[in-house]
């Protein structure tokens, strides 16, 4: 699923495409002439080049002034195409109207000579034609005072945002049980009474401060110090995905089998199932890891035969869509 368009962006759209046409078109009407008179046939067509090629400025505006084009997604860019579509159909047009009017009015006060020269009509006060014009100059007005109330204070509170204001607050994790980085308790490990061969009972784990626009959640339980197949993977101890957005933990003693009640799919090397910590007790406490992403979409990853290629297919599907992550770790090595 697409990520919701924020306030920001949009007065960040408004602004790139809406002031560098404004510059760019009178620009080229004052080099050239709101008509391209004063450079010909030449003159008008680059005029009409320069009146809608002016949201081409706004692209490239956003492209290289804000570095946002990046991060958009399908939404987003439907988005930013539509504000296009609007400057060259609405606002471009409207540009031209308003200076053509001002030319119109201008011309009426100019000498004979001057206006024979650059061919343009007398036009009477009481015309039509000069009441549109006035009647346009008004409305543009109007719409560039909203333009303005509206974008401005969009803009500056994205330059705010990226200038150090306050941001929102970052997911945190907690494992019930043990503080973070402290002895992880035999009970949730292999070594407790009663555990399956590489299971064990899960710990309670909950997590605050979802970010906006979060579609899912992935949890992943690592041991930091194995190196397996002389590689820098690592242990697979706990793998849940598509965990829903709404979801603020999963409870003490998940059960066995591909997906758990909330219907997210889980995995380990032991199978589907929870593998507690094992740490040998001869060798020194092993780093284990509880990691939390939240997610801007829904994975389409189904369980691989293998845990660890699983994985590395939700690994690789979470790319471009991590919204947040919190962690909490462990230490653990079996009784002596």
């Amino acid at each position: 699923m697409s990520r919701p368009i924020d306030r920001q962006r949009v007065g960040t759209a408004i602004l790139a495409f809406g002031l560098p046409p404004a510059i760019w078109f009178a620009t080229a009407a004052l080099l050239i002439g709101v008509d391209g008179t004063r450079g010909g046939s030449v003159g008008r067509i680059a005029m009409i080049a320069a009146i809608y090629a002016a949201p081409l400025v706004g692209f490239a505006f956003i492209a290289f002034g804000f570095g946002r084009w990046r991060d958009f997604d399908r939404q987003q860019w439907l988005f930013m195409i539509g504000v296009a579509a609007f400057y060259w159909i609405v606002y471009i047009p409207l540009l031209w109207m308003v200076f053509t009017a001002v030319a119109v009015r201008g011309s009426a006060s100019e000498p004979r000579s001057e206006r024979s020269r650059v061919n343009i009509p007398r036009v009477s006060r009481h015309s039509p034609l000069r009441r549109n014009s006035m009647r346009t100059s008004e409305w543009f007005v109007l719409l560039m005072i909203v333009f303005l109330l509206v974008a401005i204070p969009m803009s500056a509170q994205e330059r705010g945002q990226r200038g150090g204001a306050p941001a929102a607050p970052a997911m945190t994790l907690t494992v019930s049980g043990f503080p973070d980085g402290g002895q992880i308790p035999v009970k949730f490990s292999q070594a407790a009474p009663g555990a399956a061969p590489g299971e064990g009972t899960s710990p309670a784990i909950s997590w605050t401060n979802t970010p906006p626009g979060t579609q899912s959640f992935v949890l992943n339980m690592r041991d930091l110090d194995v190196a397996r197949n002389k590689t820098t993977d690592d242990q697979a101890h706990w793998v849940v995905w598509n965990i829903p957005p709404t979801a603020t933990g999963i409870p003490e003693g998940a059960p066995k089998g591909p997906k758990l009640p909330d219907g997210s799919y889980q995995i380990s090397a032991t199978g589907q199932v929870y593998r507690g910590p094992g740490a040998p007790a001869t060798g020194p406490m092993h780093h284990y890891m509880f990691e939390i992403y939240a997610l801007d979409t829904k994975l389409t990853v189904e369980p691989a035969a293998d845990a660890f290629e699983t994985r590395a297919n939700v690994f690789k599907a979470m790319q471009g869509h991590v919204l947040g992550k919190a962690v909490y770790g462990g230490l653990f090595k079996r009784p002596q």
